[in-house]
């Protein structure tokens, strides 16, 4: 009985063994033909900046692209200061002409630049201080005179 339970065994070995050489054999790991494909990853981390679209952000958040609301959403852009901070900070690729909408602790808003209502900028600059409003303008009153292109009240 006990050389029939070694034979056993030894046959269970066998068995176990030939399994784990076909095994390696059969499924063994290969090495790929190519690398893998190389994308912009959809969203980076960069020590303590996060980059959308990009691999190496250089601000705290970085978006390359476009950034959708979609309709009927409520959104906030909040900035709170206690004294005068950019609110929105723009500027060429080069990072000259940089142009700023502030904001200071009492909610007032200041353009650094020029600020043109009705205007196509694709022209080029307006310089810096100056407000352009195109067509009939207003002041004290909701009903422009069509003879005139200021009408004021008050």
């Amino acid at each position: 009985m006990q050389t029939k339970n070694i034979i056993h065994l030894s046959g269970v070995a066998i068995a176990i063994i030939l399994s784990l050489v076909i095994a390696q054999e059969g499924f063994a790991w290969t090495s790929p033909t190519s690398n893998p494909p190389i994308s912009t990853p959809a969203i980076a981390v960069s020590g303590s900046s996060v980059g959308i679209g990009t691999v190496n952000p250089q601000e705290k958040l970085e978006v390359i692209g476009n950034i959708r609301f979609p309709d009927n959403t409520a959104w906030t852009l909040t900035k709170r200061a206690d004294n005068v901070q950019p609110l929105i900070r723009t500027s060429r690729t080069d990072n000259s002409q940089v142009g700023l909408f502030q904001i200071n602790g009492w909610g007032d808003y200041s353009f650094d630049r020029s600020l043109g209502i009705g205007y196509d900028l694709a022209g080029g600059t307006m310089g810096a201080g100056n407000v352009f409003i195109a067509g009939r303008q207003t002041i004290g009153t909701a009903t422009p005179d069509a003879n005139y292109r200021l009408t004021t009240s008050g």
